[in-house]
């Protein structure tokens, strides 16, 4: 399920306070470090940095904001590593844009540090922390725009995006510290035409990318787009995408439980069976707590099928506890110090298949 709730911008501020404005180039740190390599660092070290410089329409010397763009409807996003390729369409107006990119360094394992997986743009446009018109601070983000991505680094936080090219000019290669990098120009044009719609898919796979005719997907190229009803053939490193709202079932059939839905259901104490976890998926939950309950949530699967891990996070977007072992059970608590509205994340640990799991929510 893509989640489409957004937390009340009124929290954004400490938002901002607890998760750093800054993305995932960071200055200073140890190459070798992965902690630091997935971007947390200058976000832990600076938090509530400026980030804009105070010039929010994203107008000044840099650039000026494009006013003869095409209409998008439905704009979804496929970043190939091996290709350096960002792949900006749209199904339903046939829009098709290829762009270079330099992504994440290669790592010991010899693949690049850019996780993979089914990812979304900001859930909020109007939320400058998602949608940054011109980033100038860090001063290496150079006034081009930046825009953030759900994905998490280790520590829960949201430092990945796609932004400037750091350098003069853009390389294409394996050069970031996760992000993805784009030629100014190409940058300005994606972020307007992406601008006004919120949680686009943007999927990273380390494969090629290849399009519905089987060609490879690369600048120049004719693309022939897959139709809206059809399921994209994602790269293995990612699998199926997540189950589409139409159908409620993805590529091999894996279908959403009574749960499921564009927005995390609320949920109360009591025990959950029947819950369906599909590949590529994450499963988001509500829980309204009251001052001084202590919510425990407990998540049940065979981990020989799949192994799921627990994120617990606060209506500020901070994670107040995390389950991650290696078990049969994922456990996490909290006692809530005021009343709020805690998310609970369940989601798998690497390329995990379709699974079923149970859920005990109590407070």
């Amino acid at each position: 399920m893509r989640i489409s709730w957004r937390w009340s911008i009124s929290v954004m501020a400490a938002v901002v306070l607890v998760l750093g404005v800054n993305g995932c180039e960071g200055a200073g740190g140890d190459a070798g470090d992965e902690e630091y390599w997935e971007g947390a660092e200058y976000d832990e070290l600076y938090p509530g940095a400026p980030v804009n410089g105070g010039k929010e329409d994203g107008l000044g010397a840099v650039y000026d904001a494009p006013s003869d763009l095409p209409l998008l409807v439905n704009p979804e996003i496929i970043i190939s590593l091996n290709q350096l390729t960002v792949h900006l369409f749209d199904r339903q107006t046939g829009f098709s844009e290829v762009y270079p990119t330099g992504v994440g360094v290669i790592n010991s394992d010899g693949v690049s540090i850019t996780p993979t997986g089914h990812f979304a743009s900001g859930p909020d446009t109007s939320d400058g922390w998602w949608y940054i018109s011109r980033r100038v601070t860090p001063t290496y983000f150079g006034g081009w725009p930046f825009l953030r991505l759900t994905i998490q680094n280790t520590q829960g936080y949201n430092t990945y995006g796609i932004h400037g090219p750091i350098t003069s000019e853009l390389v294409r290669g394996y050069v970031s510290h996760g992000c993805m990098r784009m030629a100014g120009p190409d940058l300005v044009r994606l972020f307007y035409l992406m601008r006004y719609h919120p949680d686009t898919p943007v999927t990273i796979q380390r494969e090629t990318e290849l399009d519905a005719a089987g060609n490879v997907v690369d600048l120049g190229t004719a693309v022939t787009l897959w139709s809206e009803n059809e399921d994209i053939a994602y790269g293995v490193s990612v699998g199926d995408g997540p189950p589409r709202d139409d159908t409620g079932t993805d590529l091999d059939g894996c279908a959403d439980d009574p749960y499921e839905g564009d927005d995390p259901t609320v949920m109360a104490s009591g025990n959950y069976v029947g819950l369906v976890l599909c590949r590529g998926d994450r499963d988001s939950y509500l829980v309204n707590l009251s001052a001084g309950d202590t919510l425990t949530v407990t998540v049940n699967f065979t981990h020989s099928v799949a192994d799921l891990d627990v994120l617990l996070t606060d209506a500020d977007e901070v994670v107040v506890d995390r389950s991650t072992s290696t078990s049969d059970q994922e456990t996490v608590m909290v006692t809530a110090p005021s009343d709020g509205t805690y998310m609970v994340q369940v989601f798998p640990y690497g390329d995990a298949e379709d699974t079923g799991y149970t859920m005990t929510v109590a407070y």
